[in-house]
Parts: structure tokens; sequence; C-alpha cells
């Protein structure tokens, strides 16, 4: 207020605004930032008033730019409780290979599960938009806001569904391509099923997965515990190997005593 005061009265309001403006930059008071995402999110018409991320611009008056206050954000209680989170999860992380074996179990399976989720999530996106696309044309997507790299992950599971019309003359969406389209699906389909494998395969190749990724990260622990307690986890008969072993040791004793009379 003092600076507008000092400004010359003959000036508009605008020049005092630009002239107090021009100098608080030159100061270093305030930092000009514009946008750094131009266009409307997914879902939404128009940009909105005051955007949460921005970026620096020239030090210029510019009723499209914003004018940001540089300072020190003091330091809360949250800070030193994130820093204390971080320092137990990278001890957490270090120690890893010393947990029980169940934590460890718990913990891969728990991952798995979560990345099971996420792909499923993608791939029932892609099969929803595919079938409503082939069958009108129109454009649906399950959270179409998923896969953005540019909104805050809150802002990732809205809105929930979107749906688009095809236009009159969307060629993207014309009844050729469509027919084109689900011809493609209906070859590719067959051609798995005729040289896919059966479900007995099937099985046999993710139990071996399974226990591959369980021998990767040394999670076979319970198999071995097994045969040190008595239990036979393998399939291998040990009765017939300790049977065989036995004749074989017999076998040899009466060789020595046949030798030696």
């Amino acid at each position: 207020l003092l600076l507008l005061l000092l400004l010359p009265a003959a000036r508009s309001q605008a020049d005092q605004v630009q002239d107090l403006v021009m100098r608080l930059l030159e100061a270093k008071l305030l930092l000009p930032a514009e946008r750094k995402f131009r266009k409307p999110k997914p879902g939404r018409k128009k940009l909105v008033k005051y955007p949460r991320t921005l970026e620096p611009a020239e030090a210029e008056w510019n009723e499209e730019l914003f004018y940001a206050i540089s300072y020190e954000q003091p330091w809360g209680t949250m800070f030193y409780l994130l820093s204390a989170l971080v320092v137990v999860g990278v001890i957490g992380v270090t120690l890893f290979p010393l947990a029980p074996h169940w934590v460890r179990l718990s913990v891969l399976y728990l991952l798995s599960g979560l990345l099971s989720v996420l792909l499923g999530t993608m791939a029932l996106r892609y099969v929803v938009w595919f079938g409503v696309w082939l069958a009108t044309g129109a454009h649906f997507w399950l959270l179409p806001n998923m896969m953005s790299e540019e909104l805050p992950i809150t802002e990732l599971f809205s809105p929930f569904v979107t749906y688009e019309a095809a236009g009159a003359g969307d060629k993207a969406s014309s009844l050729a391509l469509r027919g084109a389209a689900a011809a493609v699906l209906a070859a590719g389909c067959w051609g798995l099923y005729a040289v896919g494998p059966n479900a007995e395969t099937v099985k046999d190749n993710l139990q071996g997965a399974r226990d591959s990724v369980l021998h990767y990260f040394d999670l076979a622990d319970s198999m071995r515990q097994g045969i040190s307690n008595g239990t036979n986890t393998t399939g291998i008969d040990l009765n017939s190997t300790k049977a065989a072993g036995g004749g074989s040791s017999s076998g040899a004793k009466g060789k020595a005593a046949g030798s030696a009379s």
C-alpha cells in the first residue's frame, strides 16, 4: 500500500499494479510461475482456476501468470514422523533376508497380489473398451485417468467412467474398421486355441514358475524343513531310496566277506 501511494497519481491503477509487481520481482520477493499443463485434464472441459502444479516463468508482468512468495516452511511433526518411517523402512529392507520364513513369504504374496490387481485392472479396462467400441463404436473407459502421468495419485481414480459417443464422420469408429478388428480377434483366438497347451500343461508350468520364484528368493525352506521333520514334500519315495541303499551296502559287505574267505 505504501508503494502504491508513492507511485505517481496520474497513472492508472493497472499501471501502478504493474510497477509494483515489477519492483517486487526485481527485489526477488515474488517468483513468477505459469501453468505446467495447459490443457484440461481428461474428463474436464476447462482449466482449473488455481492449478497445483506450476513451473518457473520469465520475470515480467502478465495477467496470465501466477506470482508466488518465497519463504522457508518450518519443519513440523509430520516431517519428523516421515523421516523416522524412512529410517525404519531402510532398516527393514536391509534386514529382510534375516526375517522369518513366513514374513518373507507373506510379503512376496502381498506384492504379487497387488501386482496382479494392477495388471488385472489394466486388462479389464482395455477389454471393456474394446467390447463397447466393437459393438457401438463409442469410447467407454473405466478409470480413464488411471495411466495419467500428469495427475496426482488422489485424482487417478476420478472420474470412475467416461463415455464418448461415436461421431457421424469418425473414421476410427467406422463399421469396416470394427469388422476388420473383429475378424483379426477371431483369427487370433482360434490360433491360440489350436496351438495352445492343454490344461494340465498350463497347470504344471504355473507350478514350476511358482517353485522357481520361491527358490530364487530363497523361500523354499518349508520343503527342506518338511524333509528334515520326516515329511515327504518332494514326491520322492524315501523308503525305496533307503532300501536300495541298504541292499547295495549289504551286497558290498557280502563281497568283502567272500574275498576275505
